[in-house]
């Protein structure tokens, strides 16, 4: 498969090189992989099979794709498998989840103020998780985090980075590092609070209360004094903000 035109396999090819698995649609393709939506025949649950186009050098995308699948918590997509089909390309098998991107449920204006809060602090829980796993998210916003009923969600996109054009993929590495996912974080919240992406420099909404300002602005200005060193401090910081009696959950 070249860079220019992978050649994906068809939905039959696909089938027979993974014979546990009845393969019904693509859901997507792109530079660097595809995406198929799939029925796991022995546990009889939808999984989403993405299939990688050839990397330069197999060994560290391999070993990338099995420390990924090692991560399990509830609030991030569990990755179930992952190798090289015989005679074929790189592939990994994920949980199907059926959600919507928090970004289109805040622009669709469906997530009330006060449902606002406890996604926030699930975000920052799983980000932990990432984190303590020895892993960096890489391409952490309010379209890689799905809301998957009332206010539960579940982190999508998890050890991925980003290609100049926006896709993600595994074939590199996550630039950034912690620092980078936690001002991925604040731009996150910030869209959650607010509907909107803060402005340059870390500028947040002139409408939020101050103690959240605050705390999104430790996530966001790199000039600041105190940044945050831990998803978990933020967590903190966004449940004092809210027990501080100064303020309400943000509009």
């Amino acid at each position: 498969m070249s860079a220019l035109s992978p050649a994906y396999p068809s939905l039959r090819d696909l089938a027979a090189r993974l014979p546990s698995f009845d393969v019904l649609r693509r859901l997507s393709s792109g530079e660097d992989s595809a995406v198929y939506l799939a029925r796991q025949k022995t546990l009889e649950r939808l999984v989403r099979i993405r299939v990688l186009r050839e990397p330069e050098t197999e060994a560290g995308v391999l070993e990338h794709l099995r420390h990924r699948a090692r991560l399990q918590h509830p609030l991030v997509t569990a990755v179930y498998d992952c190798g090289r089909m015989a005679g074929g390309p790189l592939y990994l098998v994920s949980e199907h989840v059926e959600g919507v991107p928090l970004a289109e449920v805040v622009a669709a204006g469906r997530l009330k103020p006060k449902q606002a809060y406890a996604p926030a602090l699930q975000i920052c829980e799983a980000l932990q998780a990432v984190h303590a796993h020895g892993l960096v998210h890489g391409c952490l916003s309010a379209r890689s985090v799905l809301l998957v009923a009332g206010s539960q969600i579940k982190m999508t996109g998890t050890g991925m980075a980003l290609t100049t054009s926006g896709e993600r993929t595994w074939l590199q590495a996550p630039t950034g590092g912690i620092a980078g996912d936690l001002h991925d974080l604040g731009r996150t919240l910030h869209v959650l609070f607010t509907g909107e992406e803060p402005g340059p420099d870390g500028r947040v909404a002139r409408d939020l209360p101050p103690s959240f300002a605050q705390v999104l602005r430790r996530c966001l200005d790199p000039r600041s004094s105190r940044p945050f060193k831990t998803a978990d401090e933020v967590r903190t910081a966004l449940v004092e903000a809210l027990q501080s009696g100064r303020t309400t959950p943000p509009p």
